[in-house]
């Protein structure tokens, strides 16, 4: 479906009236109506399946994918990608419905590779990894850099940094790689906070070819001990329902899927927790429906929940609502957007070196934009730090 015409008019006779906000709305534009357009499509095709029954079967997976390559590689037979399938996948479902996935799945990776496969041979070439199941990135990185590799570009969204940063962290320092960013993900919030081009063969470009500086990072450890690193945000409650809200929305994607799971948890989950508070000098009791540690300064695709947190300032900002009505909640959201929600007496914005957190009821948490504990948790208490230059990126 072709985009709206009128993006590139603006772009063309008005690029030089915008100030850095007004190009970054206009790309954010661009980017949702091809997003709108790709999401019609599919629908498209799904609504085209689902008017039969859903047949429940064994399916042979790799067959399946094999049949996939093989359609994608007739239509461009003048490209040579060399493709590795699993041998022995199964699932029990619906065939039609499992092919319309990894067609859209492997579509999705041969449509990139043709795109970013150029930009990568200029500098050597690279090797390619896909994710199938949630922490595999994780796991991909870890072994990448116990396999001696230098540098490791996470194709993705917040969520794939994420995964990619804890495995780096996994690893002794003397053998984490590099982190390189191509933001194609809902968010791309961490890569705004480190001035990535959006443009995907530019940002590899730039990857491979930028020099490393480095950046802080939370760590999160719980009552049970576990631990999280989190390059950007951590937060809990308010915007952790937003999260949970948010990957319950198939069809909207981007700042337009945040907003709407912001409005339903404004509705549907007015829930604030009384904590008790301890940072580097200071305790305190308060009721907050949002806690949010950040080490940058923007989440949701587009919130300024901490405007003046940098990456590399080694310091750890926070930003907290304290209990207030719906209406108060939904005055703020504008003023989030623009980071000037610190103007209210509701909202405290802070920095510290550590904070410990004790919630009279469950928490539920996010890093990064991924669900660390949801509904049914039984997680009161968590401690946050800094830790200063801890990890290699390539920033813009």
């Amino acid at each position: 479906m072709p985009q709206p015409h009128f993006d590139p008019i603006v772009a063309q006779d008005y690029a030089d009236k915008l100030d850095e906000t007004g190009r970054d709305y206009l790309q954010r534009i661009r980017a949702a109506s091809n997003r709108m357009g790709e999401l019609i499509d599919a629908l498209l095709r799904l609504s085209r399946i689902t008017r039969a029954p859903l047949q429940q079967a064994p399916v042979d997976l790799s067959a399946l994918a094999r049949d996939v390559a093989a359609q994608l590689a007739g239509l461009e037979p003048q490209r040579h990608v060399d493709v590795q399938i699993a041998e022995g996948l199964t699932a029990t479902g619906d065939a039609e419905m499992l092919r319309v996935l990894l067609q859209n799945l492997m579509g999705n990776a041969w449509k990139f590779g043709n795109e970013l496969g150029p930009s990568s041979n200029d500098y050597g070439g690279a090797d390619w990894s896909g994710t199938v199941y949630p922490t595999h990135a994780t796991e991909l990185a870890r072994q990448a850099g116990q396999d001696g590799y230098e540098m490791i570009v996470a194709m993705g969204g917040d969520g794939t940094v994420h995964e990619i940063v804890n495995g780096m962290m996994q690893l002794p320092e003397n053998k984490r790689p590099v982190l390189g960013v191509v933001p194609v993900g809902s968010g791309n919030d961490f890569a705004h906070a480190i001035g990535i081009p959006m443009q995907s063969d530019h940002a590899l470009a730039h990857a491979l070819n930028g020099q490393p500086s480095t950046i802080d990072l939370c760590l999160m450890t719980d009552e049970h001990r576990r631990k999280e690193y989190s390059d950007n945000t951590l937060g809990i409650g308010f915007d952790a329902v937003v999260t949970i809200r948010s990957h319950r929305l198939p069809i909207v994607r981007g700042f337009l899927m945040y907003l709407t799971a912001v409005i339903q948890t404004i509705i549907l989950n007015h829930d604030p927790s009384l904590m008790q508070i301890e940072t580097d000098g200071q305790k305190w009791e308060q009721s907050n429906l949002l806690l949010t540690m950040c080490n940058g300064p923007r989440e949701g695709g587009g919130f300024l929940i901490a405007p003046d947190a940098k990456l590399d300032d080694g310091i750890l900002h926070y930003a907290m609502i304290k209990k207030v009505s719906r209406a108060m909640m939904f005055r703020l959201v504008p003023e989030v957007m623009k980071g000037t929600h610190g103007n209210f007496k509701q909202v405290t914005l802070g920095s510290c070196k550590k904070m410990t957190v004790n919630a009279d009821r469950p928490m539920y948490i996010h890093a990064d934009g991924e669900i660390y504990t949801s509904f049914g948790s039984n997680l009161c208490r968590a401690t946050f730090e800094i830790l200063p230059n801890a990890l290699k990126v390539v920033r813009g």
